[in-house]
């Protein structure tokens, strides 16, 4: 897979996902989501999302968590 670069405007920035942006992952997808028709089946503790997003974090090779995901 190639890296996706930034995308930067005034206003937003777009870039992958990296480890520092825990807290807000973990808040949006499983807390202020968790209800809604697409994402997450069910909310994942602070510690499933950080394995989660480890494995959705660019440049690495890790395995798929075994409970799915969805983007």
């Amino acid at each position: 897979m190639t890296d996706m670069p930034p995308l930067k405007t005034a206003r937003l920035l777009i870039r992958p996902f990296a480890m520092d942006d825990l807290a807000d992952v973990h808040r949006l997808l499983d807390v202020e989501l968790r209800e809604a028709p697409f994402g997450t089946e069910k909310l994942e503790s602070l510690d499933e999302r950080a394995e989660w997003l480890q494995w959705a974090e660019p440049g690495t090779l890790r395995q798929r968590p075994s409970r799915g995901c969805q983007a």
